[in-house]
């Protein structure tokens, strides 16, 4: 049974190990909040990408992260969730930049396009190979979003998720 953990922190309060962490993460955009007003955690099992990551995980024996980029529900003048800003992204990419260099995952999923865009055009960002990046020891992987696939592309779910544990096995042992 895999371990993980998912908060509205970040990786220190995410990882119920100690230091240095090796293990996956999965790195959304923003956190939601359910009809009621509570942040939901990232990628929780109530949304449609949750239950796809969690279904994932019940077939991974690593240790896992479920994080979010931006640390807050970005919210429009009306409070309704609406894509974070320019300025959002980036305090969220500084704060992902120190847990990398604190807690060493071997490997992060950058789970859709606007996640993959931020963390990809960082100077220190390296390509090294189609479709995988390193920041510094930290494999980095894009790939589309678990609500797409959930919502959109629900008959490739299980080719997405043995796909997920397929580049696991190759990137994080």
């Amino acid at each position: 049974m895999p371990k993980f953990t998912a908060s509205h922190q970040s990786f220190s309060s995410e990882i119920a190990s100690t230091p240095p962490y090796h293990g996956v993460a999965f790195l959304g955009l923003s956190y939601k909040e359910d009809k009621k007003g509570k942040i939901l955690t990232a990628f929780d099992e109530t949304t449609s990408s949750g239950k796809l990551i969690h279904s994932l995980l019940q077939s991974s024996t690593k240790e896992i992260a479920l994080l979010n980029l931006v640390r807050a529900v970005p919210k429009d003048a009306n409070g309704k969730l609406r894509y974070p800003s320019s300025r959002e992204k980036e305090e969220g990419r500084e704060i992902l930049k120190e847990e990398i260099k604190n807690y060493a995952p071997q490997l992060i999923f950058l789970c859709g396009k606007e996640v993959a865009d931020c963390i990809l055009k960082q100077p220190k960002v390296v390509k090294i190979d189609d479709g995988l990046y390193s920041y510094g020891a930290t494999k980095l992987l894009p790939i589309e979003h678990p609500s797409y696939i959930a919502v959109y592309r629900q008959k490739y779910k299980h080719e997405y998720i043995n796909k997920i544990l397929t580049l696991m096995r190759k990137y994080a042992d």
